[in-house]
């Protein structure tokens, strides 16, 4: 009678006692390209927090006998309490965090086969290495700003400490957190701004480390932070009640932003103003563009809506586009602010704020060389070299570095998606960057910058120059009509050449119609 052979099988049933997302482990070792072990986490890293339960299911077939062996005194089984089991579904609970080991042995009294290979043992075992994280707890730290900018004083972190900070200045907030959260925010009640939100990628960055906000109205604010973690879950939410008392001050009123948004133009001032000191024959607005002054006609200046500190300068018929030049001169007179401090003369441009486009942002702080691809148009790769580097930058730490030799050229093209929001077919955007050279030798055109699409190279936007002066940072542009399907950015150093490229910026163009 022929022997009947035990087997490993490679699971094909849809294991709805474990979970809807279950997946399978595969085991190391040689044998790693049989499927033996179920786990609810196997998408996720096999993670899991502290205390809470991870579900594992052996589905071999023909096993004479299976032990699960837990950490002892760190993991337990669910359906024994220990730290063994021999179920074959199980759910394992780990008291501490960190890396443990679960190691599975598998009995089959006889040869058995995995992937149709027979083995000569009659056992089989395997470990799995679970990632068992803490509990998401937030702690956070507050410290008073003086006018300048220093660090004055530390905020008592209680409910109901009425911590006081005058008006207009600012405070620091500092975090520590365990269970590696992927989301932290800020719900400042008061605050400028009044909501900060950080992801997974700013908290790996160092960007959420210190988060400064500056308080411009009188009266008593709460404040909550969160952190939080979507897989395996887990969140903590830290809250103040009455935490902030913003007092009256006596500082010189400061001017914090002049921007364009919705075709008016909206002052920030450092805090609250008195409307009823707001008198329009102070302000004086002037547009320029391509050589053309424009006195446009203001219907009202007055406080914002919810927003005491901000001034808004409505116009009666004329349209701002964000290639103007547009100035405010104010000249002293009764505008002061709600604590009884006059603003004094100021003149300054009107900033439209227009969004950067390029997903991979210009200032290169979130960007690697990985980012961006050196391309070996002309042949084999004769030493031009493209990297980010993080020793030399016009702004911020990292900036674009270019190498090129005679005869050949350094090439930067995006190897991720460019652009954050869609491009218009037709419409006109700006395309600028900032350029540092060191030394050139080649005697072709030095630089290229614009958009592509691989199979069509004659509708590329470019803008070249052969003459730059060393040594300092430059500004390139050009203004060209987009087409939708462009789907690269690229940077160009052709000839020999040193260059570090900073501050890339892709904005929507609103040239003025001149009639």
């Amino acid at each position: 009678m022929k022997k009947l052979l035990k087997y490993i099988s490679v699971a094909t049933i849809a294991l709805v006692i474990v979970s809807s997302c279950e997946d399978q482990y595969e085991a190391p070792g040689e044998t790693s390209k049989n499927l033996v072990v179920y786990n609810n986490q196997t998408n996720f890293g096999n993670q899991v927090q502290v205390n809470d339960s991870i579900t594992f299911a052996d589905v071999s077939s023909g096993v004479i006998s299976r032990t699960w062996t837990l950490p002892e005194n760190i993991g337990t089984a669910v359906s024994t309490g220990t730290s063994m089991s021999t179920a074959d579904l199980d759910y394992f609970v780990f008291s501490e965090p960190g890396k443990h080991e679960v190691k599975l042995s598998l009995d089959f009294g006889e040869p058995f086969y995995i992937n149709g290979f027979q083995q000569e043992e009659t056992s089989y075992d395997s470990l799995i290495i679970v990632d068992v994280l803490d509990s998401v707890r937030l702690t956070i730290t507050g410290q008073r700003l003086d006018k300048d900018g220093n660090v004055e004083s530390s905020l008592d972190m209680s409910t109901g400490a009425l911590n006081e900070v005058v008006s207009s200045r600012s405070v620091s907030y500092s975090y520590t957190a365990t269970g590696e959260p992927a989301e932290l925010i800020y719900m400042l009640d008061g605050s400028d701004p009044a909501r900060v939100d950080y992801v997974a990628a700013d908290l790996e960055a160092g960007t959420a480390d210190v988060t400064t906000v500056k308080y411009k109205k009188v009266g008593t604010y709460d404040a909550v932070f969160l952190a939080r973690r979507t897989r395996p879950a887990g969140i903590d939410t830290v809250v103040f009640r009455d935490f902030i008392k913003v007092v009256p001050s006596s500082d010189p009123v400061d001017l914090d932003a002049l921007t364009e948004v919705d075709n008016k133009v909206e002052l920030n001032f450092s805090r609250e103003m008195d409307a009823t000191t707001i008198n329009p024959s102070d302000f004086d607005i002037l547009i320029e563009n391509n050589g053309i002054e424009i006195k446009p006609l203001v219907s009202s200046i007055d406080l914002k809506a919810g927003e005491q500190n901000v001034v808004v300068i409505t116009f009666s018929e004329e349209t701002l586009y964000n290639t103007d030049t547009v100035t405010v001169d104010f000249t002293a007179g009764s505008l002061m602010t709600s604590d009884g401090v006059l603003v004094t003369d100021f003149s300054e441009r009107v900033d439209f704020g227009a969004d950067n486009l390029l997903e991979v942002q210009g200032g290169f702080e979130g960007s690697s060389s990985s980012n961006w691809g050196q391309v070996y148009w002309n042949g084999a790769d004769l030493g031009q070299t493209v990297s980010v580097v993080t020793d030399f930058a016009r702004t911020g730490s990292n900036s674009l570095k270019f190498v090129g030799l005679d005869g050949g050229f350094a090439e930067a093209l995006n190897n991720t998606d460019p652009f954050g929001s869609p491009i218009e077919a037709g419409a006109q955007y700006r395309l600028s960057g900032w350029i540092y050279v060191t030394a050139a030798t080649g005697a072709g055109t030095f630089n290229q910058i614009g958009l592509f699409i691989p199979e069509d190279w004659g509708t590329q936007a470019e803008t070249t120059f052969s003459s730059v002066s060393f040594n300092q940072w430059h500004q390139i542009s050009k203004v060209f009509n987009a087409s939708s399907i462009s789907t690269y950015c690229y940077f160009r150093l052709l000839d020999g050449g040193t260059l570090w490229l900073d501050d890339v910026e892709l904005r929507l163009w609103e040239p003025r119609p001149m009639n």
